[in-house]
């Protein structure tokens, strides 16, 4: 229930950030702010930290989620912010649409291995990982498998959880 109420509540912030981006001048202030009209898509965190980030510190207080015209953004502000910090940073609005805003969960080999290996060889299969519904393993399984054996081993997860690792880096 609490999964549920959480995204109808994202699903609310997102639909009332989209129609404050799409006001003429793209509701950022200035010519051509924003993204370009008529595109039903949600704001990046990006396009939505430039709409709110008035003082331009690469966060979001307070005073400037009050003047959202998205009331339940103000409201809302500590649930948003992930971290506890008094800000709303992008990370934290990239992660606004996830259940509970919660990250994407790190690709750990050890806890994969010991979460997903039902058989306990000590190395995943395509079926071990479809069971578990990890999106990110099974939409990349065969290039996760750099050995092409049909298995990932603990060294080959390393690799993809170190790579993943900087992309979110590279992202954030």
């Amino acid at each position: 229930m609490m999964k549920k109420k959480s995204l109808m509540f994202a699903a609310m912030v997102l639909v009332g950030m989209s129609a404050y981006a799409q006001r003429p001048g793209g509701g950022g202030g200035g010519q051509g702010g924003g993204r370009p009209q008529g595109q039903g898509e949600r704001p990046s965190a990006a396009q939505m930290m430039a709409m709110l980030d008035k003082n331009n510190d690469g966060k979001i207080d307070k005073t400037e989620a009050s003047n959202s015209p998205n009331k339940r953004f103000a409201e809302n502000y500590d649930r948003l912010d992930a971290n506890g910090d008094g800000f709303i940073d992008q990370a934290e609005l990239s992660n606004m649409g996830r259940p509970n805003g919660e990250k994407p969960k790190a690709v750990n080999a050890k806890s994969a291995l010991k979460d997903m290996d039902a058989n306990k060889d000590g190395k995943l299969d395509k079926e071990e990982v479809s069971q578990k519904n990890n999106k990110a393993l099974v939409k990349s399984f065969d290039k996760i498998d750099t050995n092409a054996d049909g298995f990932l081993d603990k060294s080959e997860l390393d690799t993809f959880a170190k790579e993943a690792k900087d992309r979110r880096k590279d992202q954030e």
